[in-house]
């Protein structure tokens, strides 16, 4: 008969289950975690390395997401509540400039892709702002388009790494430690 397997989800940034019993599945939950659960891989499990990445908080932090979708938004700031900064929120690159003008950011996130004013030109208006902060404040670049024209593209406008998308809360904290002073 079959046998029922039991999946737990955790909470990378709080707990490493290895548990060889169970599936463990990181959240947050992609579709890709569940097609390896299906094509039974296992596979799951935290490494030291993402583990250092992860296991941080950075209270006195001020960040700020750009996106024009609600919904990215939404993840984001969800991906990043444990790490208990202060995030705000732009959608789109106008609001981001502004934003940038009334509040210093340790970090802002920026989409590529947006209505109004796209990442890649709100970038360049942030770093014609007069100000040293203006030309060194870490801007990371989140985009589905990560091919190398993108990324050329990228450092061009003046931003400083990128983040591919679907967003990963590994790959978004290892990128949050390398540049938040």
């Amino acid at each position: 008969g079959n046998i029922a397997k039991v999946i737990i989800l955790q909470n990378p940034m709080l707990e490493n289950i290895e548990e060889s019993d169970f599936i463990v599945i990181n959240k947050p939950l992609f579709n890709w975690n569940f097609c390896k659960v299906l094509n039974g891989d296992k596979t799951f499990s935290v490494t030291d390395n993402e583990k250092d990445c992860l296991d941080f908080i950075a209270p006195d932090a001020n960040i700020l997401v750009v996106d024009d979708t609600v919904m990215n938004l939404t993840v984001a700031k969800g991906l990043l509540a444990p790490i208990q900064m202060n995030i705000d929120t732009a959608e789109n690159g106008a609001m981001a400039v502004e934003k940038v003008q009334q509040k210093r950011y340790d970090i802002v996130f920026m989409d590529h892709k947006m209505p109004i004013m796209d990442g890649i030109e709100a970038t360049v208006a942030i770093r014609a702002l007069d100000g040293e902060y203006y030309k060194k404040v870490p801007i990371i670049a989140l985009t589905a388009n990560a091919v190398l024209d993108s990324r050329k593209d990228f450092t061009n406008a003046g931003m400083n790494d990128f983040i591919p998308k679907p967003i990963e809360i590994k790959e978004m904290c290892c990128k949050l430690k390398k540049w938040l002073r």
